[in-house]
């Protein structure tokens, strides 16, 4: 993800310096509160989950204590945090071995950011499907408790733009990731999805070369009525690469599901960026992957075959999966030089199917479902 904040911050935020972050753990990345830096990513950061304004590091370790050291922690904040909001909720995502559980933590937190409101002259009510502040409560390195804003409101990965779902889909900020992961360069590269079902990966990777705002349904980050923000919240927010033309190419077999896909697209404003095709896989010859992408010198194909739930109930090792790899395989390599494979599976035996170690080897979480992601290089021409 830090490559990503430089990226989108230099080209969002000239001449604001981007500080080094702190690495919290292998997902979370710590930086300084900057009101330009927290605005640009919740708006243009493809791959977090999550952005989050820390208001307070706390080290109570129980309730009557932590109650006290927020109310304190607040009011002597000398950067607004409130403003004119009404209405809060609170979530506790994390508490490790706190001492209490998460709806008694909840509480004690929800009432002392009310009386720290009281004490400001201000009446806040609990509002847990809109509120205008929504505060997070969290353990860190089992130590201390972070009080934090969420500055968007809900998950990053709900763009707006995929409204009919499969079973178990690629999450949109999961599909960023393993495009980062695999250093796909838009200046260079083409990219094919060989099963591109609802189409998350193509999109993703064309709003990615674009930089394109993140939110396609008319949805506002809650963060943008928050004091510091507000002000510099009202700019326009452009594509801040609007020229990145990559060639990118989705394929799909299904009917149903290619019609979603090209709606999925209009709706994401990439219509125009991403070439579609209908058919299997199989029978999409190098030939017309090579006319498609004739301008790129090199690419990336990224493909998230069925898995875990979206099996239909088939493990692993099911024959059916493994002939179904076996043919991935197989089409890539008749693509010829030049062409690297990602795939996301939780399939024991990938690498064996693929003929090679993959020069990346990473565990990726979608929601619930566990797989590994591997990148094999270029085959060597025969």
């Amino acid at each position: 993800m830090e490559a990503e904040v430089k990226r989108i911050g230099r080209r969002a935020t000239p001449g604001v310096q981007i500080p080094a972050p702190r690495k919290l753990d292998p997902q979370t990345l710590a930086y300084p509160f900057s009101a330009e830096l927290a605005w640009t990513a919740v708006n243009y950061l493809r791959t977090p989950s999550r952005v989050l304004w820390r208001l307070a590091e706390l080290s109570s370790r129980r309730l009557e204590p932590l109650f006290d050291e927020i109310v304190a922690a607040l009011s002597n904040r000398s950067v607004d945090w409130l403003g004119s909001a009404k209405s809060l909720s609170v979530e506790v995502r994390r508490i490790g071995d706190f001492p209490a559980g998460p709806l008694q933590v909840r509480g004690a937190a929800k009432s002392a950011i009310v009386e720290a409101a009281r004490q400001q002259g201000h009446r806040l009510s609990l509002d847990p499907e809109d509120p205008e502040r929504l505060f997070v409560v969290e353990v860190r390195d089992d130590e201390a408790v972070w009080l934090s804003i969420d500055l968007v409101g809900r998950s990053m990965h709900q763009r707006g733009y995929r409204k009919a779902r499969g079973e178990a889909p690629l999450r949109e900020n999961v599909a960023a990731q393993l495009l980062m992961l695999a250093r796909w360069d838009p200046r260079r590269e083409a990219l094919v999805d060989p099963m591109a079902g609802s189409g998350t990966i193509a999109i993703e990777a064309a709003a990615m070369a674009q930089a394109r705002p993140l939110w396609c349904d008319g949805f506002g980050p809650i963060g943008a009525r928050l004091p510091p923000i507000e002000p510099i919240a009202q700019r326009f927010l452009p594509a801040l690469f609007a020229d990145a033309q990559p060639p990118v190419l989705a394929n799909e077999i299904n009917s149903e599901t290619i019609r979603a896909f090209r709606e999925n697209l209009h709706r994401a404003h990439v219509a125009d960026r991403v070439q579609v095709i209908h058919g299997d896989f199989r029978d999409l010859r190098a030939d017309r992957v090579q006319a498609a992408v004739k301008d790129a010198e090199a690419g990336l194909v990224l493909a998230n075959p069925p898995y875990g739930q979206r099996a239909e109930g088939k493990g692993a090792g099911d024959p059916e999966i493994a002939a179904l790899y076996d043919d991935l395989a197989q089409w890539w390599r008749r693509l010829g030089p030049g062409w690297r494979f990602g795939i996301l599976s939780d399939h024991p035996d990938v690498t064996a199917i693929f003929g090679r170690r993959p020069s990346l080897e990473k565990p990726v979480s979608n929601g619930q479902l566990k797989a590994w992601f591997r990148v094999y290089s270029a085959p060597e021409t025969n």
